[in-house]
């Protein structure tokens, strides 16, 4: 019994409520690392870059942390629901809540 509860931990989502979050995780991951990429060029939102000059930058911004709220919601669910225990699945719990505050700091945050 031991074994099938570590293996169940430690491998892919057996719930599909946690394989479609898995899959909202990835559009999510790759914009992290677009975001990280955009930041060693220089492009870090100063005064010299702004979104409203770049729409589809900030298009793609707004539809991955739209995925990534998406794939957290979606995990919550997979873990309340239907019993989820995927170490997968309870990371993409925290990539959510990380979305989550990505949009709260850009909407309450100072200008």
């Amino acid at each position: 019994m031991t074994g099938d509860r570590r293996k169940r931990f430690l491998g892919l989502p057996t719930t599909w409520l946690g394989r479609v979050a898995l899959s909202f995780a990835g559009p999510f991951l790759a914009y992290c690392a677009l975001r990280v990429i955009l930041t060693a060029a220089g492009l870090t939102g100063e005064e010299r870059f702004r979104f409203t000059e770049h729409y589809w930058l900030a298009v793609a911004e707004a539809l991955a942390l739209g995925t990534g709220i998406a794939a957290g919601a979606t995990a919550v669910l997979a873990v309340a629901r239907q019993g989820e225990r995927s170490m997968l699945v309870f990371g993409i719990v925290v990539l959510g809540l990380v979305g989550t505050a990505l949009i709260a700091r850009e909407l309450v945050g100072p200008r």
